[in-house]
């Protein structure tokens, strides 16, 4: 199958491009090995070089993905040894404090060499590597040269791409390589001239790479529906728990132990408006949105009355839920679907003054003039990411970031014009552009990815389907309706769970019940559910004041807050 698709590729680049040329290149020795992405690839190397003339093809859509991976997988064996019995012990990125093996298939940001420049760098197998790029007419032209290879059987794998190309390549032997992308369009040339071809090394070989997505597939893979059976039921499988809580521990320095008592029941009368719901699930999106900002918990949610019936209100999307968007739940059936969904579930009691001045009229107004609209994909990853370069977890940069949105822009346009191109839009002050004209205005306003992306995102910005707000957003907006922030200006959309609860407001000093005071002796709320106790770092420490959260960094482990940020 892979011949016969790259047959009928090589046909189509004979009538596309011309026949001079690519008979020119099979003359000289050059093979087509594989697709990347959609291209016709032409391969040529000896013991000291190789070269790799890569067309560029137009086509979008996931069959392109497809395509792609059946030929780059079934190379595994062939070129690299696929069935080796474990990944090598220099696999490790640089400048990373993260171990783990969990998300270590993002590959880690070498650099972006301009035309005319030069770049170097340190890898494990290679000891010494360099990258020259140049630019000649339609012709872009990377040399890298390897030396000092440490052993027989290492190898370095590599992602060079722009906004419209993307070429993983493996390399074995030391010597030059060279990689020339043909026919370039005026938009691919005017980008690479001025941004440079983005390098990406991953963290391990090729096999180690596949172990590590394997590895964090079994973060995600369960409690994947509303039934009672394995994997597609709500519960979280054991495999699943394990993988979370192995990651929590290499991710962020916790280590979750367990309760004597998984479930507290409290009567509603224990319960008041205003209370804070912080929420945890081992579910592999939790754990990610931990690691990114430092918090102790992913979902979170507050209590108020609406329609003079006591609930839970919450903006959700689980896939373990039976509602969606921005909703309110009776309390005794919110606890009972959090139970059937395996939430870590602690009731965090505003101070006595605070909950006098709740506004509950104020706050069930604000509710239901979103009530019903989705969740907040479209600033999901913007509340945590305030600064450059000091909100990333591990090797992630900008840089990757946006590099792997301009890859799922060619295949799903509609994924990344939900999750990121309106609000770089919005941050650009453009509408409607996809990645690749993102791209192409930023460099026009000379503003640099990690730049665009850390601008402070406006409660005030109106989403194609209304204000977009997660969990925490939503909370903070009722917060701030009902009275308890005060007239400080603050952005809610700039809140992250950890943020809404390390903010003073909440009594560290409650009478709590007898049977919250013996499950958790130690702890100032009362943890109503799960197996693992809840700790949360920095409760009710921070007043709140003006434009809080809107440049601050959360660089793991320590996760440490600058002043008035």
């Amino acid at each position: 199958m892979a011949k016969r698709l790259a047959a009928v590729l090589v046909v189509f680049l004979l009538c596309h491009c011309g026949v001079s040329l690519a008979e020119n290149l099979i003359s000289n020795g050059f093979k087509v090995s594989e697709t990347d992405f959609g291209a016709v690839r032409f391969h040529k190397s000896d013991a000291q070089s190789s070269r790799t003339v890569v067309f560029p093809s137009r086509h979008d859509g996931t069959e392109m993905l497809f395509s792609h991976l059946q030929n780059f997988l079934s190379g595994f064996s062939s070129r690299t040894g696929l069935l080796q019995a474990e990944p090598p012990a220099d696999g490790s990125c640089d400048n990373s404090i993260y171990k783990g093996t969990e998300f270590r298939f993002v590959p880690d940001f070498k650099g972006s060499p301009k035309p005319g420049e030069h770049l170097e760098w340190l890898a494990p197998c290679f000891t010494h590597t360099s990258a020259a790029f140049s630019i000649s007419g339609t012709t872009a032209r990377l040399e890298l040269t390897l030396s000092g290879k440490k052993s027989l059987t290492c190898q370095e794998l590599y992602l060079f791409a722009s906004p419209q190309q993307f070429h993983p390549e493996i390399f074995l032997l030391p010597g030059k390589h060279v990689i020339e992308w043909k026919d370039l369009t005026a938009e691919e040339v005017t980008d690479l001239s001025h941004n440079g071809i983005r390098i990406f090394r991953f963290c391990d070989q090729t096999w180690g790479t596949i172990v590590d997505v394997v590895k964090t597939a079994k973060m995600f893979l369960g409690g994947l529906g509303l039934g009672k059976f394995p994997i597609f039921g709500s519960r979280v499988p054991k495999y699943m728990e394990h993988a979370n809580k192995n990651f929590l521990h290499e991710a962020i320095g916790w280590d979750l132990v367990e309760r004597p008592s998984p479930v507290v029941k409290l009567q509603e009368s224990d319960v008041h408006p205003g209370d804070f719901v912080a929420i945890l699930r081992l579910d592999g999106i939790d754990p990610i949105i931990m690691w990114g900002s430092g918090s102790h918990i992913g979902h979170t949610a507050v209590v108020m009355r609406v329609d003079n019936i006591l609930s839970v209100c919450e903006s959700q999307d689980g896939w373990y839920w039976p509602t969606h968007g921005i909703q309110c739940t009776p309390w005794a059936k919110w606890v009972e679907q959090a139970a059937a969904a395996d939430f870590h579930v602690a009731i965090l009691p505003l101070k006595p003054e605070l909950r006098a001045r709740f506004d509950n009229d104020k706050a069930e107004a604000q509710y239901k003039s979103v009530a019903g609209l989705p969740y907040g994909y479209h600033n999901f990853l913007f509340g945590w990411i305030d600064t450059p370069r000091d909100n990333y977890p591990a090797h992630l940069v900008a840089e990757t970031a946006l590099a792997v949105f301009a890859l799922i822009d060619r295949l799903a346009p509609k994924v990344t014009e939900t999750f990121i191109n309106q609000a770089l839009n919005f941050r650009l002050g453009t509408k409607g552009l996809n990645m690749a004209e993102i791209y192409a205005e930023m460099d026009r306003q000379k503003i640099s990815p990690a730049d665009l992306i850390a601008k402070v995102e406006d409660d005030s910005w109106v989403y194609s389907d209304g204000p977009s707000m997660v969990c925490s957003v939503f909370v903070t907006s009722i917060y701030k309706a009902a009275g308890i922030l005060g007239d400080i200006e603050i952005n809610a959309t700039e809140f992250t769970p950890r943020d809404v609860y390390t903010l003073n407001i909440f009594d560290t000093n409650s009478n709590r019940p007898a049977q919250c005071e013996s499950a958790d002796p130690q702890q100032p709320w009362c943890q109503i559910l799960g197996k693992y106790r809840l700790t949360l770092p920095g409760y009710s420490t921070l007043a709140p004041y003006s434009h809080m959260n809107e440049r601050c960094p959360s660089k793991a482990p320590l996760y440490i807050r600058s002043d008035g940020c």
